[in-house]
């Protein structure tokens, strides 16, 4: 958690606390199908977030480890805008501009 208010990215992935390791995991693997069908990232993560509520589905996993009082100090969107570039930053095909992009496309529309 820390890291992703200090807006840097995890090299080591195994050191996040188990809640961010379990939604940069699970965002990764959805990404990851749809860049396979040859869907760029940005357009991966728009579809993504047409498809889901990236904001409620990251508030549901946050729940399981912080009480309603520790999760209400966490600024949920700026979290969640920080797991999809990080489970980014491990996809070869996702280059810096289109990571860049996925988030201000997906607070657009």
């Amino acid at each position: 958690m820390r890291i992703a208010q200090e807006g840097g990215f995890a090299s080591d992935e195994e050191t996040l606390d188990p809640c961010t390791y379990r939604l940069v995991h699970m965002f990764r693997t959805m990404l990851n199908s749809k860049i396979q069908a040859g869907v760029p990232f940005n357009v991966a993560v728009l579809e993504l977030s047409n498809t889901i509520n990236i904001r409620q589905l990251t508030i549901n996993n946050l729940l399981s480890e912080y009480s309603p009082e520790e999760l209400s100090a966490i600024d949920i969107d700026l979290y969640s805008d920080w797991i999809i570039l990080q489970a980014g930053s491990k996809i070869k095909e996702a280059d810096p501009v289109s990571m860049f992009t996925a988030n201000l496309l997906r607070k657009m529309f």
